[in-house]
């Protein structure tokens, strides 16, 4: 588990291509945890009576209303019925979803008992990143999917204003986050990982505990992980790209852009994909000064106590560097004059069909 933007869907990609080979040396990624064969095992989440995945399990499992305990009634008799299935070919079960670290506890303990009878064992491995990175990786979702707090900047909502403080600590508070999984599953079955150390021995030290045939999934994986790099490359966004989508984005969100008004969600996001890869470079970042006051202001504090519920002998649970921002950088995202976005976006959706 995880929070967004921590590798997680590298590694459900990956469970999911490489599952024949994987059930080969008895690991199992279930399906029945899934919904419509995603990586994502997100019936988890509607377990834990999150009502956004229990509208989309009930109509999975093809249910006339959105019953939560029949969700997880269901749930359990399929993932039964799957353990079933292959009792005899895996002695471990895989799972992954970076959103199950936001469930309070009472979600837990239901998506504990999901487990009860069926699983011996369970460690959880949960995946963190410095919050103030992990806004900026997010940013490029928020103008991918236009998402109605997407601002021109990544630590500020649409109205060019930082969200209140105790917002942003509600979904970046790991040390309460970690508290309620290692109540619900005790301290020694949940580890915790730096996004940074997820390619390093640490990752390795980890999943030898939990997993046997450790070797044997480690070299499927480094073989894949190129090609996964690659292809996360291949679908960064450059500033540029980033200045024309947050302008589009503007313009069709006042009714500006009605060329687009019948397009749908899905055509849109492809069409803001496709225009990304006409600019190359580096993604936008603020400056140094701005995301270094930004962290230490919202989020020293807390990552000071997951520091000390993990017995580190650090203080801060991350590194305090960053350098990785430019010593100047423009305030915000541009917005691009109208003609201008209207002319690059209208040509590449007519190559797409969609206007």
């Amino acid at each position: 588990i995880g929070d967004q933007k921590n590798g997680s869907k590298a590694y459900q990609d990956f469970l999911l291509k490489f599952r024949p080979q994987l059930l080969e040396m008895g690991l199992l990624a279930p399906t029945s945890t899934k919904i419509k064969n995603h990586g994502y095992d997100s019936i988890l989440q509607a377990v834990g009576g999150e009502k956004e995945f229990v509208e989309l399990a009930s109509r999975s499992f093809e249910f006339e209303h959105d019953l939560l305990w029949k969700v997880r009634s269901k749930a359990k008799e399929s993932l039964q019925d799957e353990l079933t299935y292959y009792h005899s070919r895996v002695h471990t079960l895989l799972l992954s979803f970076e959103g199950l670290v936001h469930l309070p506890a009472s979600g837990l303990t239901e998506v504990k008992q999901l487990f009860q009878d069926l699983v011996q064992d369970i460690s959880i491995i949960c995946s963190f990143r410095r919050q103030d990175r992990k806004l900026c990786s997010e940013f490029t979702t928020k103008l991918l999917h236009n998402l109605k707090w997407a601002g021109p900047h990544p630590f500020f909502n649409s109205k060019g204003s930082q969200p209140r403080k105790g917002e942003l600590l509600e979904n970046n508070n790991y040390a309460k986050h970690i508290l309620n999984w290692q109540s619900e599953f005790g301290y020694p079955n949940v580890s915790v990982l730096k996004y940074e150390d997820h390619s390093s021995d640490i990752v390795n030290g980890i999943l030898s505990s939990t997993i046997s045939p450790l070797p044997s999934l480690l070299k499927i994986w480094d073989d894949n992980k190129k090609e996964c790099n690659k292809a996360r490359m291949n679908n960064s966004f450059s500033h540029t790209a980033q200045a024309y989508i947050h302008s589009f984005n503007t313009y069709l969100n006042t009714g500006q852009l009605i060329n687009f008004k019948s397009c749908s969600p899905i055509d849109l996001i492809s069409l803001r994909q496709q225009v990304s890869q006409q600019f190359t470079g580096t993604s936008y970042r603020p400056k140094r000064s701005t995301a270094e006051k930004f962290y230490l202001v919202n989020f020293s504090e807390s990552n000071h106590a997951l520091s000390r519920i993990l017995g580190h002998k650090n203080n801060d649970f991350f590194d305090l560097d960053f350098t990785e921002y430019p010593l100047e950088s423009p305030e915000r995202l541009e917005l691009l004059p109208k003609k201008l976005v209207k002319e690059i976006f209208c040509d590449i959706a007519s190559t797409m069909n969609i206007i």
